[in-house]
Formats: structure tokens, sequence, C-alpha cells
């Protein structure tokens, strides 16, 4: 008994001896699901040897001999079809192992053994996801997500891309990011810094958010002129054809006396089909972009629509209001020039009317105050511009007026004294002429007497001077 005890003791010392040597120090790998990752195993010596690659059960995973044929034996484990080993980096005793298409399963500790000597490498796998999909209709909700080995010790999470930070859900976690009504400005790369143990890994997820560039936008007018309404997508023609989506059309006028129906178009294949109402909105080609016209602008047009595409899988949605600016020139009941803005009032307007360059008058414009008038305008040339936050949207054609069609005092006083002079004048030189003509009438008809005499041989007693 004790001699057969004594045999297993030292049978089981010996196996103690012959097994590989435990290294202290422990390797830490990050990878990305569906990336590559490489677990490193060095020998002393900077030659070919033995060695073999396990999974922490103990399967063999591969093993390479420095004289056989052939060199390495692959284990039979799930990943047999995904590992492999740079044999030109034998002879320099590095017999790394190279994992192909990982998976978040292939988490856990992988052991090197070379030299009697027991290497571990720990490898964590990642992968970022995102829900419902990578791309999505502007105005939804979407969902990006961290997905870690179970029994992932401590780790820190960080995320980073475009748009507004105030409309982000951080999980407690920090392994989920709920993005909300999302815009197609917050379309872009999105990056998620993984740090385990010193380790760092970036993670990053194409988002795309299909939508027009801006969700609503104003459009200034001036009266008699031409407008263009612009609905801009982030879809190249080709995403759009494939897409083949309709599209609505309704405009509201505003400021009219009695309220209107709203206006409706039917949009298809750049064809804009009105349904009923006014204005009368046309379609035009452009790349990139679904334009419409309206020429001319009249003061009536001035309101604010809605263009919604309607997409298989969802809609999109964009507002435009049209602010018109109108500005005259009226003689009655005396000379004045008047401009003022119609439809809906955006804050920061003013209405300015310049003169040869320089503001002579302006106005905040509101809902109470629209119109900006200038009585009796001085000569020269008159324009009346329209700012939004000191930025000209709009300016009227030029009123030049000249000195003669200034209003002042002087000039009325001017024509009346010259009138007054002229009948004065003319009065004056009648009189002279009517007494003249009496007074020669007057000395014929005394000659014609004395004539009549003289011929009777009658002397007149009375004395004449002539």
């Amino acid at each position: 008994m004790d001699g057969g005890t004594s045999f297993a003791t030292l049978l089981l010392a010996l196996q103690l001896v012959l097994l590989p040597a435990m290294t202290s120090e422990k390797e830490l790998i990050l990878g990305e699901a569906g990336d590559q990752a490489k677990l490193p195993c060095k020998a002393s010596k900077k030659e070919n040897m033995d060695f073999t690659w396990k999974q922490q059960d103990q399967l063999i995973i591969m093993r390479g001999f420095r004289k056989s044929s052939p060199p390495r034996v692959i284990g039979k484990t799930k990943m047999k079809d995904r590992v492999d080993s740079s044999t030109n980096e034998w002879d320099s005793g590095n017999f790394s192992l190279i994992i192909k298409k990982l998976e978040i399963a292939d988490s856990g500790s992988y052991f090197c053994e070379v030299e009697n000597r027991k290497q571990e490498v720990q490898l964590l796998v990642f992968k970022l996801t995102a829900n419902p999909n990578d791309y999505i209709f502007s105005g939804k909700n979407m969902t990006l997500t961290l997905h870690s080995p179970s029994s992932l010790p401590g780790f820190k999470v960080e995320w980073n891309g475009p748009g507004d930070k105030s409309k982000r859900i951080l999980s407690q976690d920090k392994k989920t990011l709920n993005l909300i009504h999302m815009e197609p400005k917050e379309g872009g790369i999105w990056y998620c810094d993984i740090s385990v143990n010193g380790k760092t890994l970036k993670l990053s997820i194409k988002v795309t958010v299909f939508g027009f560039t801006s969700p609503s936008q104003t459009i200034y007018g001036m009266t008699g002129k031409t407008v263009q309404f612009s609905f801009p997508l982030n879809l190249n023609e080709q995403e759009l054809n494939k897409e083949n989506p309709k599209g609505e059309f309704t405009w509201q006028v505003e400021g009219v006396a009695s309220p209107q129906q709203p206006a409706k178009y039917s949009w298809k294949d750049n064809n804009l089909t009105p349904k009923n109402g006014i204005p009368n909105f046309k379609a035009e080609k452009s790349n990139f972009a679904i334009t419409f016209t309206l020429s001319p602008v009249l003061p009536q047009h001035a309101g604010s629509g809605v263009f919604l595409l309607k997409f298989s899988s969802g809609d999109l949605k964009q507002k435009v209001k049209l602010v018109v600016m109108r500005a005259i020139s009226q003689e009655s009941p005396h000379k004045q020039l008047c401009c003022d803005v119609l439809g809906p009032i955006i804050p920061g307007l003013n209405l300015r009317w310049v003169l040869e360059n320089q503001t002579e008058i302006n106005l905040n414009v509101s809902e109470k105050q629209r119109e900006l008038q200038v009585d009796k305008p001085k000569s020269g040339t008159w324009e009346c511009q329209l700012f939004r936050q000191n930025k000209k949207q709009l300016n009227s054609d030029s009123f030049k007026l000249t000195a003669k069609q200034e209003w002042y005092l002087p000039f009325y006083l001017g024509i009346g004294l010259g009138a007054g002079a002229s009948l004065l004048l003319l009065f004056g030189l009648s009189t002279f002429c009517y007494v003249r003509r009496r007074h020669r009438l007057r000395r014929a008809e005394r000659m014609s007497q004395i004539r009549r005499l003289l011929s009777e041989k009658k002397t007149c007693q009375c004395p004449h001077h002539f």
C-alpha cells in the first residue's frame, strides 16, 4: 500500500513537471465583429519551434511543427475555417494566431504553448448596430447599440456623432444610445469609443437620414417678379427614381379679406398638377432638388405651404413661407411713396426707404405695422429695401423724382405771383389802348367840324388849341 502510494505520488509529480509553466502576464486584445484579430505568441528565441494554440476548455485550435508536413494542423473547433497563422513569421519566433470574421462568441481566453511555457491572451469582441436600420426617414427615431461579451470587466464607453446632443438619450450602462426625431444633418459617421484596462477600440457606423436638407424655408418675393421654391433632398437622382415617390403640395394664402380654401396640387415624375385654387405654381427640372416657380408674384400670393413626399417606407415633409414686398408711388391726394410687407411675419424684418444709398426712414415690421410711407419725398433716386437681421432680402425698383416733382410751398407761391403779375400787366395794357383810341376819335371829330365851318366861311368865336 505504501509502495503504491509512493509510485502514484511520483507519477503526479512527473506530470506536473512536464506541464508548460504559466506566464504571469496576460495580453488583452480588443476586436470588432466582422474584422480580424491577431493574438500574439512569442518565443524567447528567434527560431522556428513547435507550438500549440488552445481554447479555455483546452480544445486544440492549431498546432505548428518545426519539422513536419504539413507544418500546421487545424483543430476541430467552431472556428476551424476562420483561423490561420503567418508561417513566414515562425522563423523569427512569432507564432501569432489570426482569427478572421470575428464574432462576439469568439470572446474569451486563448492559450499558446511554446518552449514549455503557456501564454494567455484574452480576446474581447464588440459589435455596433443600428435599429431599425442604419438608414431612416427624417423625423424617425434610431437606436445605436453596443454588443459586448456577457462577462466583461469594467470598461468605459463614449459616443460621438453629428447633430443636436440634446436629442440623445443614453442608457444607464451606456451600451444603448437613443436618437430622437432625427434630421438629415444628424446623418453621418457615429463613433463609439471603448476603453478596457488601458486598451482602446473605436467602432463606427454610417447613419443616413433621408429627407429635405432643411425642415422649412422662407422665400422673399417682389410683386411682379418671379420666385423659385426649391426642395433639395439628400438623395441622388438614381435613389429618387428607384423610390418613385408621389407628392402633394398645399398652399394657404394669408392676409386676404375672406379666408380661402387651401390650393392643392399633386406631384408625380416632376409634374405639378393643380387640383383647385390659386396661385399657379409650376414644376421645374433641377439637379438634386424638386423646384417650383411662381411668376409673376402678386400681393394675394403671400402665404405658406407644405410639400409632402410619399415613399413606400415613409413620408417626408417640408414647410415653406412666401413673404411678399410691394412698393408704389402715388400722386393723390398728395405725392407719396409707400412700401409694405404681405404674408407671414418673420421675426427680425425691417423695411427701409433709401435715398441715394442713404437710409431716410425705416420700420421694424410686425403684425400691426407692415407699411412704411414717405410723404412729399425729396428729389433723387428712392428704393425700398427689406432686411432680416441686417441681411438684405429684397429691394424694389428705383423711383426717380426730379426737382419739378417736389411739392414745396415756394413752388406754389411762385406760380401764384407770376400769374397775378401777368394779369395786372394785361389789364394796364388794355386800359392804355382804350384811352388812346378814345382820344384819337375825339380829335378826328373836332377836325371834321372845323373843316365844315371853313367851308361855310364862318369863323369860330371860341379859341381852339390843337
